[in-house]
């Protein structure tokens, strides 16, 4: 049913994402907890959304047990960017932890429009959770009719084997990458490719698309009328 697939799709994402050497996740959490509990704090951040010209957004915290709180927290937080890239480059190295200086040590401009390594790997994040976001949010769908499910899975098959052939890993990235030295330009695309293959692989494992019977019944799809040869399939 559809509920076992948005649950192996999800699964997918979480394997996939587990080659990846910066730890966006909890980079997320960290940055909610920064501001959760202190009023102070987040005044503090509102002078920076002032100094970059930007309007205020809350951060938004991320439940590790639902589905889609990672990506729309991610979203909010490429959202807030600039900002609370000000925010700890101006407070410093010895106020955070080695898990949020990953992300902001290599920072030489708060306001640069060249992506480090480390925010590569935030946006590829992003991408790759967009992706399988949206094949949940289909599948989650209450007018969703049995047959459709085949190709909801077939297309995000299609999505990420295509991304992985053709080495994109989102536009603000795939584009800024010769930005980066070749030894970190290397690491990235080595762990970004190894993403798609642990999310094609999980996928084929958990999802027989050879011979699954949403794959048998997806003839019966409203869309468009049935070949002759698929209804003979189900008899």
């Amino acid at each position: 049913n559809g509920n076992s697939n948005c649950h192996v799709i999800h699964n997918a994402a979480k394997h996939s994402l587990r080659v990846i050497k910066y730890d966006v996740k909890t980079l997320v959490l960290k940055v909610f907890n920064e501001f959760s509990m202190s009023s102070k704090r987040v005044e503090e951040l509102k002078e920076c959304f002032e100094f970059v010209q930007q309007d205020f957004h809350n951060v938004l915290r991320h439940i590790p047990v639902r589905w889609l709180s990672l990506f729309n927290a991610m979203d909010r937080l490429i959202l807030n960017w600039n900002a609370i890239k000000t925010y700890f480059i101006k407070n410093g190295k010895n106020e955070y932890d080695k898990i949020i200086w990953k992300f902001f040590g290599g920072q030489k401009n708060e306001l640069s429009e060249q992506l480090t390594l480390s925010e590569c790997y935030i946006w590829f994040v992003h991408h790759v959770l967009s992706i399988f976001q949206k094949h949940i949010l289909i599948l989650e769908k209450n007018n969703l009719n049995a047959p459709e499910v085949y190709d909801v899975m077939l297309s995000l098959r299609s999505q990420i084997l295509n991304r992985k052939n053709d080495n994109f890993f989102r536009i603000a990235v795939t584009t800024r990458l010769p930005n980066l030295t070749s030894k970190e330009s290397d690491i990235f695309k080595s762990d970004a490719l190894n993403t798609y293959k642990r999310g094609l692989e999980y996928l084929k494992k958990w999802f027989d698309y050879e011979h699954s019977p949403f794959k048998l019944i997806s003839c019966l799809k409203l869309s468009e009328l049935p070949k002759l040869t698929d209804l003979l399939d189900l008899a």
